[in-house]
């Protein structure tokens, strides 16, 4: 099911130039978009390519609009901030995965010292070390490992394989995306009459 670009007006504004009933599912870059997708417009360098591109529809800002308009057989959104209006457009067309239900996965190693409230999410194969604790409403993904006496706030999200070392602290809502690895060591070494000290 799409979404009329009325709709996408009368919630984010800007001026609709085309056929307000055109109906689109999804994001997507200029030069891949099709005859379902919305595209945007942030960089005036790539206007050839906006004018050629095969998006139902384009976001883009006024001084780019005339030169599109051209040639584009698309409808436009024009707006002042084209790549804001992208982003809340791609929140409100890409409906979130659901969130994962609370609980300790199986598969999950969590420390008997350490303080998991009810309501979060750990998923499989995640180390909780002793001491740490997760807050009400955060979500671990498959892979994570929390390190001794971390405290990880509510609501926070880590996807998948994220490291958390020991004493570090996060606080509501936040969000670490994969591969992340926090509290590690510095970077290089200090010298000191020839001693290497690490950082």
């Amino acid at each position: 099911m799409g979404t009329r670009l009325t709709e996408l007006v009368a919630r984010f504004g800007g001026r609709l130039e085309g056929d307000p009933d055109i109906e689109v599912t999804r994001i997507a870059p200029l030069d891949r978009a099709g005859a379902t997708d919305i595209s945007f417009l942030s960089n005036s360098r790539l206007r050839a390519q906006a004018a050629h591109s095969r998006a139902a529809a384009l976001i883009l800002a006024p001084p780019d609009e005339p030169e599109v308009a051209a040639t584009y057989a698309g409808a436009r959104i024009v707006t002042n901030n084209p790549y804001a209006y992208f982003a809340r457009a791609a929140q409100y067309l890409c409906v979130p995965d659901p969130a994962p239900a609370p609980g300790i996965h199986p598969s999950a190693v969590v420390h008997a010292d350490a303080r998991v409230h009810p309501t979060a999410a750990i998923g499989p194969h995640v180390t909780v070390e002793a001491g740490a604790s997760i807050g009400p409403g955060a979500v671990l993904d498959a892979g994570c490992y929390i390190g001794r006496d971390a405290a990880v706030g509510e609501g926070t999200h880590f996807f998948a394989n994220v490291t958390f070392h020991a004493r570090c602290v996060i606080g509501a809502r936040g969000i670490v995306h994969s591969g992340a690895v926090i509290g590690g060591d510095g970077f290089g070494f200090a010298v000191d009459g020839g001693e290497y000290i690490k950082i």
